[in-house]
Order: structure tokens, then C-alpha cells, then sequence
């Protein structure tokens, strides 16, 4: 899920939240994004939660803050709920 926080937060622009499996599965996506957003010369201003037992990781990409939950702790954290007034534009599956 895609959140345009940019009219309600001066962390970020935007947050983009995934689910996962398990904390192997947190682990290996937040990886990949730092790695690939490496690769297009975008430097993360943070990582947090890798290995172990992930249940939460974020990326801090600077404008864009992604979050990789296991299910659980999505819906614990209610993100979505919290920034419930955040427009959520439609993401492209291409």
C-alpha cells in the first residue's frame, strides 16, 4: 500500500507498506530494495530490524519510508489506520 503523506508528515512524502511471510521474508525484501535503490545511485538514510526475527524492517529512502511487516505486525501497528487520512494512489503491478 502506497501513502501520500506529504500534506500531514515532515518525516516523508510518501509510505509505502508491504506484508511478508515470515522474518526471512522481511529480511530478504527490505535487502533487495536497498540493494536496487544502490544500484539507481539512491543512498537509504537508514535500515532497522534485518535478521533475526524480523517482524518489522524500514527503509528510509529520504521522501519515501518503506515498511515490510509479517501480517501480525502489520496489523498491530495499523499504519494504514493511523495515517488514515493519507491519499492512497493506486500502484502499477507492471
Amino acid at each position: 500500500m502506497l501513502l501520500n503523506i506529504s500534506g500531514l508528515s515532515s518525516v516523508a512524502d510518501w509510505f509505502y507498506i508491504a506484508s511478508a511471510e515470515n522474518p526471512r521474508q522481511v529480511t530478504a525484501i527490505a535487502e533487495k530494495i536497498v540493494r536496487r535503490a544502490r544500484e539507481i545511485g539512491v543512498h537509504p538514510l537508514g535500515v532497522e530490524g534485518l535478521g533475526g526475527d524480523s517482524h518489522w524492517a524500514l527503509v528510509d529512502l529520504g521522501d519515501i519510508i518503506v515498511h515490510i511487516f509479517n501480517r501480525e505486525s502489520r496489523s498491530i501497528y495499523d499504519l494504514e489506520g493511523l495515517w488514515s487520512d493519507a491519499p492512497r494512489p493506486s500502484i502499477s503491478k507492471a
